[in-house]
């Protein structure tokens, strides 16, 4: 008797499989995936954005500064990671010899970017921080932070002045509507000075304001 019921559970079961009576749970997912796991959804049907990753069979997520969310551990809803145009910190135009994009967040040694600006590795798992830095044959400045410094910096009793990508200048310089002279080591110069055989006055903002070569 007890046999008979099991066969009879067993059936009453598949009959309802059968006929959609119990639902029959899988995982979707639209689009094969790239040797990173991850894949492109140009219409956003994820509300990720378009790109998200299905990396271990885990469910559509996103991997915040390069690292997977369940792999370290966190499987909780991560910010996506904010995009880099327009950031005050760092030129993110792309141009010959510019720093390629790191898209880890493993600190190795060069250029590396993020959705701040651009940093620079030492290659021990730190940082360039709060201090000059002769890369490429160029000088740079970081912040305590890390960042690549553009524009005015004041470092101890000294002005500088970095461009777009990040470059100290040196020598003659227009910036906005005034000119400036930098000297070789990337001080702002003010008061009398004598350039190549001319003499030029500088104010104390370093912008140029008498030639004295006028006066004889």
């Amino acid at each position: 008797m007890r046999k008979l019921c099991k066969k009879l559970a067993v059936y009453g079961i598949c009959g309802l499989i059968a006929f959609g009576g119990l639902p029959m749970v899988s995982e979707a997912h639209s689009g094969r995936t790239d040797a990173n796991g991850g894949h492109r959804d140009n219409q956003n049907k994820s509300g990720l954005g378009s790109y998200h990753y299905h990396c271990g069979g885990y469910p559509a997520h996103l991997h915040p500064n390069g690292v997977c969310p369940y792999k370290s551990g966190n499987s909780g809803s991560q910010n996506q990671q904010r995009e880099t145009s327009g950031s005050t910190a760092s030129n993110t135009t792309e141009t010959a010899g510019q720093p390629v994009q790191n898209e880890t967040n493993q600190v190795t040694a060069g250029w590396q970017q993020d959705g701040i600006g651009w940093k620079y590795g030492n290659g021990d798992g730190s940082f360039v921080k709060d201090s000059f830095l002769l890369a490429d044959g160029n000088w740079y400045y970081f912040t305590q932070e890390g960042y690549m410094v553009t524009g005015w910096k004041l470092v101890v009793d000294d002005w500088y002045y970095f461009a777009s990508d990040g470059r100290m200048v040196t020598g003659w310089q227009q910036i906005g509507d005034y000119w400036y002279y930098f000297d070789n080591s990337g001080h702002m110069v003010t008061g009398d000075v004598m350039i190549g055989e001319d003499y030029y006055y500088f104010d104390d903002d370093g912008k140029l304001t008498e030639d004295f070569e006028d006066w004889y």
